[in-house]
């Protein structure tokens, strides 16, 4: 039997902890590979999740005598999904109206939509810019933010006038209240007494 003198056990030594150092070390290259694979896999998903919002493709015109008018501009990928919108709600300055659900659902289609704003007037929007919050049915919402208002001027409401005139009368008439603004209510009594909403 051979003897190994020292310079060739120490060889052996080395040899064997480089081999040992490079299996380590490829399998903490190959571990941080495959998480960088993982992450960058994930990043590309919530960008192609994100890149598809419908807000990003909505632009507001006009909220005209109750009827809202949006257009609707996506890209050719996000053309064939169906957006169902199934209710709004109203954000003005100082009010948000409740949340109102379509009779039929909106679908979302491509170029200009339009839709009736449930009791627009007893709202009492006066703000010329307001936000219209669309509600998908999957519980997304879509912004159509500064939307012009073109009733705005119109919701102040007009004097009401009384026919006949006022005046003194020497028995009793019939006295009949209108008002130029569409969809004003008029509260009145007949004691002299200051009106209210019960009144």
């Amino acid at each position: 039997m051979k003897k190994l003198n020292n310079k060739g056990v120490s060889a052996i030594i080395i040899t064997v902890l480089l081999v040992f150092v490079a299996v380590i070390l490829g399998g903490i290259l190959l571990s941080w590979g495959r998480g960088y694979t993982d992450k960058g896999v994930n990043q590309a998903q919530t960008v192609t999740e994100t890149k598809y919002n419908a807000s990003d493709f909505v632009y507001p015109e006009k909220i005209d005598a109750g009827v809202v008018k949006f257009r609707y501009s996506p890209p050719a990928d996000l053309e064939s999904q169906n957006i169902e919108i199934t209710k709004y709600k109203i954000i003005s300055e100082n009010k948000e109206s409740e949340e109102k659900t379509f009779n039929t659902p909106l679908i979302l289609e491509e170029g200009v939509n339009t839709f009736d704003l449930e009791n627009f007037f007893d709202l009492g929007v006066a703000d010329s810019k307001v936000t219209v919050v669309l509600i998908t049915s999957d519980n997304k919402y879509i912004n159509l933010e500064n939307i012009s208002n073109t009733n705005a001027k119109r919701l102040k409401v007009e004097t009401p006038t009384a026919d006949p005139a006022p005046g003194l009368f020497n028995s009793s008439i019939s006295v009949s209240l209108s008002c130029a603004t569409k969809g004003a209510t008029i509260y009145y009594t007949t004691n002299g007494s200051t009106p209210t909403t019960a009144s």
